[in-house]
């Protein structure tokens, strides 16, 4: 018997999940850029696609993330509660899409969501060779939980969603904000129509329209 949980339960739904049925689907990228890679990135264009005069896609397919500006406002909120600061330091526009720059308080609150991680990691005992256990894992990554479950209460999501997905999102978000930080580059997240992965046969068109970029 086919679970109602199961994709073969809702087959258009989870068409619509990988992009077949919803060529407009747009997702999340994060990523650290320097004042040269700003500048030749073009907004229009999905990074993880080899675009703008670089020539080279600068994100890959699976670090595509299904999330939305408005979402992680959601999350601003969780983690600078009762601020006054805003989430994003400047916006970008181009075709579809969007690039956002993530504000001081925002990077800052993500940075020690990442270090509250590297510290129960040092914490934690483990045996040199054998890999982690899942008991131990799940200690270390508590506070990427936590707040995951709170997002994913808090937001409007697909159906079907679980923490362990939005957990990801968090992990990539604060990875990427620890990169940024250790590259002395700025942190940002584009919005726009997701990238055809090479794994896949049929996926999201790519975005064709480079269009005009303009700041606001």
């Amino acid at each position: 018997m086919t679970s109602a949980r199961s994709p073969l339960a809702r087959p258009r739904a989870y068409l619509e999940l990988v992009g077949v049925l919803a060529p407009w689907h747009r997702e999340v990228v994060f990523l650290s850029l320097s004042d040269l890679d700003l500048a030749r990135l073009d907004v229009a264009a999905n990074p993880c696609s080899v675009s703008g005069s670089t020539g080279r896609a600068v994100a890959s397919t699976f670090e595509q993330y299904w999330a939305t500006p408005a979402k992680l406002e959601d999350l601003f909120r969780l983690l600078v509660a009762g601020s006054s600061a805003r989430p994003w330091a400047g916006v970008w526009r181009g075709g579809r899409a969007s690039l956002h720059a993530f504000s001081d308080p925002f990077g800052s609150a993500l940075l020690a969501l990442n270090e509250r991680v590297q510290q129960l990691d040092a914490q934690e005992p483990s045996v040199k060779g054998r890999r982690p256990d899942q008991a131990r894992s799940e200690r270390v990554v508590a506070p990427y939980t936590e707040i995951a479950a709170r997002w994913l209460g808090s937001s409007v999501w697909p159906a079907g969603m679980e923490v362990g997905g939005v957990r990801g999102m968090v992990h990539a978000a604060t990875v990427t904000a620890s990169r940024a930080r250790s590259l002395g580059q700025r942190f940002y997240c584009w919005y726009g129509p997701a990238a055809r992965s090479q794994s896949r046969k049929r996926e999201i068109p790519r975005q064709r329209d480079r269009g005009r970029v303009e700041t606001e």
